[in-house]
């Protein structure tokens, strides 16, 4: 069955204001019937997901729905599987929503667009970035990164937007002031702030690299 949803709240060019009008355009639409995009994989601490007023605590098993804003608390992680077989892990106070999601059935252009609010994420390909014609892309204050069969890290480290290549083939990372393509393992950017142009890709450290994935890992039961 094919799955075409758009959700469009209003896109911002002031990063200082960025989080909280996004806030606000996003409850201010009304969704008459919850349209359901993946479903919570793994909670740690606590998880909230928030629309139109209406806030619920996530648990393995509850479905992510399209325009809600999923929140992490202190401590916290979240990971969810999207219908197309993406996973995501939300770290620590990270704000995240699924605007657009087509996939399957007829649709000939598979696009999965998000916007992170706050906070960092890893993000594991599905089919959409798997697929020729395929769009799955993630959208910050600073930037847009496109992902293209590939596992990557985004989010502020070191006192940095930084976004790395962790497996996979590419990733590409632009904004109005420069694009850049992440092509090999352990390799990453930065951008400075908004009106920076994303840096030359260069290759991680380790101490940098497990300070990336500890944001994003879950505690060993």
């Amino acid at each position: 069955m094919e799955q075409y949803h758009t959700y469009s709240p209003k896109i911002l060019s002031v990063a200082a204001v960025f989080t909280v009008l996004m806030v606000l355009s996003i409850a201010s639409i009304a969704t008459a019937q919850p349209v359901p995009v993946g479903v919570v994989e793994r909670v740690q601490g606590s998880a909230l997901a928030v629309q139109n007023g209406n806030v619920r605590s996530l648990t393995p098993g509850a479905n992510v729905f399209l325009g809600e804003i999923l929140s992490t608390g202190s401590d916290a992680r979240l990971e969810i599987r999207l219908h197309d077989d993406a996973i995501f892990t939300l770290a620590a106070e990270t704000s995240f929503v699924i605007v657009t999601f087509t996939f399957g059935g007829t649709a000939n252009e598979p696009r999965a667009f998000m916007r992170l609010m706050e906070g960092a994420f890893l993000a594991v390909s599905g089919a959409i970035a798997l697929a020729e014609n395929g769009n799955m892309t993630v959208q910050t204050s600073v930037a847009s990164i496109r992902i293209r069969g590939a596992t990557i890290w985004g989010g502020p480290l070191d006192g940095f937007f930084r976004v790395v290549l962790l497996d996979g083939t590419l990733a590409t990372l632009a904004n109005a002031d420069g694009v850049v393509e992440l092509n090999q393992v352990n390799t990453g950017t930065i951008v400075t702030g908004p009106g920076a142009s994303p840096t030359t890709p260069n290759p991680w450290g380790r101490a940098l690299l497990a300070a990336a994935r500890a944001t994003v890992a879950f505690d060993t039961p």
